[in-house]
């Protein structure tokens, strides 16, 4: 299943965070100590109890997280996806200075509110370390902690917040915490009313009276000034740490029960020990139950996030133009029309992607029920098979047809051999994964998704060799033969969403593309890689020199655009979209050569053979089809000399 995986990653991610921060703060506090010989790794049994926090507490926060979520939005707005709100436009950094500021502000009450009698035995545990050091950061009763964090986290994006900016901060806000629990004598001198500092947060933890009730912030000192709790006196350090009472348990199990073990429910399952191992057992089902159920929800709205940004189901035929038929073309002097073509699959479920050997032989189709099938070049189906549990979101294929690379938005790169046996199932993307690309010689693949990471993975082996992250989510794809690729940045709340970029994925540096007026969703790089194009949903084909990143010319759909697809010679380019026609145009001019207008529906893929001689395109009518094309390009120049051609819009 795949919250085994979800979860594997959750605690491999707490591993590396607790190696770092421990090597950091070993030093840190011997060079810098607030309470010199106070070391937290003396207390064997507090450090078992923390250990066992920091591997525990992220489980609690995702599910309770998840579940405090969906609550909230069926209780604002019934179940409905929330209305854009204006902070989605703010920059970057100005949405995390207010997150942070909302979340102070919303901890400072509940910090207060839990050092209250009606909370005290649950934040009592939090405060019970009596060599307080960077570890009790983690060290929260679970419901303390979901009613402190997670509940923060969840107003913070109920309010419109992306999920992104909270992503972004997580490290910070986990590298802070541990960072004012740490034994250092920090006090940020002049700007100790602005950030918490070590000294500030101990006269918070410390046991002496003076410091009692103070210091309820968590990053900004300033809420204690105004409502009167701050206290940090210079030149004096607390010494002595955790709570008054005596009874409070060392042990993680027994911090677990403490609040509630004098209660008589306490006291009705101690004398029924069956109940409480039952109980214990349930609970554990629960949380586990609970993660699965999150982790298919994930995938279900990263499904749904996929499918909406494919744009509407059907095309309204008011919307854009219909298609110029054929015929009035020839009598106008424009492209040369197509001959009939044949149709390869039944009217049924969408097509979602296409691709075609060099040859023209075989071709490679991705559907809407997460089956991809390989035909031959005379439109005969060879062979079709389940590949993924949601819908097949790209396919690829080398050169030679001899390896096939399927994408899903179950989240999984598979790779399959031409006899259509899987050969190897690559995991690591965190929900759909939006595009797949692979260089001819099948040595490297490429994958991009809505988590916005950019993966590149070795021919031999699970293991990626590469991961490159954006703000936006990854809708397009496309690798030239040296391994260079093309990515079309595709999340429409991010202000870069109008371009595309190019990455060198061997030295991981990008190179950016701006100039449409709408989300970008297509990207194409010739062979040689000197050359890209880009569709857009403001039904502009763009051609880009991709060494100084000029745009060469423009081109016009008459709706959204989809997909792109160069020839393997460079000289032609096909697109298709939303206003259910392929054309294809003569690079070298921009003159749009063939038109072709067979599909019902929007287009969704294009794939171009090695010499140009024929076009496949995939539609969500669920058809593919071929069209033979009959027309030389208009242009004898090498194909490298072609973005010596100027701009034109």
């Amino acid at each position: 299943m795949h919250w085994i995986s979800t979860l594997g990653d959750i605690w491999l991610a707490t591993l590396v965070w607790l190696l770092g921060l421990g090597t950091v703060f070993a030093v840190l506090t011997r060079v810098f100590p607030c309470n010199p010989g106070m070391f937290w790794w003396k207390d064997r049994r507090a450090v078992r109890a923390d250990v066992v926090y920091w591997f525990g507490m992220p489980l609690f926060f995702l599910v309770s997280r998840m579940l405090m979520l969906m609550g909230g939005v069926l209780l604002l707005f019934g179940g409905e996806d929330p209305p854009p709100a204006p902070v989605i436009g703010w920059p970057l950094a100005l949405q995390a200075v207010a997150i942070l500021l909302i979340q102070d502000v919303m901890l400072y009450w509940i910090h207060r509110l839990f050092h209250s009698r009606t909370g005290w035995k649950f934040h009592a545990i939090h405060h019970s370390p009596e060599t307080l050091d960077w570890t009790a950061s983690a060290r929260f009763h679970p419901l303390n902690h979901i009613l402190e964090f997670a509940l923060v986290d969840v107003a913070v994006m109920l309010l419109g917040f992306p999920p992104a900016a909270l992503f972004a901060l997580a490290p910070l806000n986990t590298i802070y915490s541990a960072m004012v629990h740490a034994n250092l004598n920090w006090t940020f001198g002049p700007l100790r009313y602005v950030f918490a500092s070590p000294v500030f947060h101990r006269w918070h933890h410390t046991t002496e009276m003076e410091g009692r009730d103070k210091n309820f912030a968590s990053t900004f000192p300033f809420l204690d000034l105004i409502f009167g709790t701050f206290y940090m006196p210079a030149g004096k350090r607390p010494e002595v740490y955790g709570t008054s009472e005596s009874d409070v348990p060392g042990s993680f199990v027994g911090q677990f029960v403490y609040p509630v073990r004098n209660t008589r429910l306490a006291g009705w399952v101690g004398r029924r020990p069956v109940v409480g191992y039952a109980a214990g057992i349930l609970g554990i089902g629960v949380l586990l139950s609970g993660l699965a159920y999150c982790d298919a929800l994930t995938v279900a709205w990263n499904e749904q996030q996929a499918q909406l940004a494919m744009a509407d189901a059907q095309p309204d035929p008011n919307e854009w133009p219909v298609a110029i038929a054929n015929e009035d073309l020839r009598k106008a002097g424009g492209p040369i029309p197509i001959p009939e073509i044949p149709l390869l699959a039944p009217p049924a479920i969408a097509v979602t992607s296409v691709a075609v050997s060099a040859d023209g032989r075989s071709i490679l189709s991705g559907h809407e029920d997460g089956s991809i099938k390989l035909w031959d070049g005379d439109g005969r189906e060879k062979r079709s098979f389940p590949a993924h549990r949601l819908r097949v979101t790209g396919v690829a294929m080398t050169k030679d047809g001899s390896q096939l690379i399927s994408a899903g938005a179950d989240g999984i790169v598979k790779v399959w051999d031409a006899d259509g046996h899987e050969k190897r199932t690559l995991w690591g993307h965190n929900g759909a994964v939006l595009s797949v690309a692979v260089t001819s010689d099948g040595r490297k693949i490429v994958s991009g998704g809505v988590d916005g990471s950019i993966k590149v993975w070795v021919a031999e082996g699970n293991d990626e060799q590469t991961e490159m992250k954006q703000a936006g989510a990854v809708t397009s794809i496309a690798i030239d033969d040296a391994g260079n690729g093309m990515i079309a940045t595709g999340d429409v709340t991010q202000a870069d969403a109008k371009g595309a970029s190019r990455w060198d994925l061997r030295s991981q540096k990008a190179a950016y593309f701006q100039g449409h007026r709408d989300l970008v969703y297509a990207t194409a790089v010739c062979p040689d890689g000197h050359l890209a194009a880009t569709g857009g949903f403001d039904g502009q084909v763009k051609l880009w020199d991709t060494q100084t990143q000029k745009e060469v010319r423009s081109l016009a759909h008459a709706g959204r655009v989809y997909c792109v697809a160069f020839s393997g010679d460079g000289r032609l380019l096909a697109s298709g979209g939303n206003d259910r026609t392929v054309r294809v145009w003569d690079v070298a001019t921009g003159q749009e050569v063939a038109s072709l207008t067979s599909h019902t529906d929007a287009i969704t893929g294009v794939a171009v053979t090695a010499d140009g001689s024929r076009v496949v395109s995939c539609s969500r009518d669920g058809t593919i089809r071929t069209h033979t094309l009959s027309v030389p390009t208009s242009s004898s120049l090498p194909a490298k000399r072609l973005v010596a051609v100027p701009a034109q819009r």
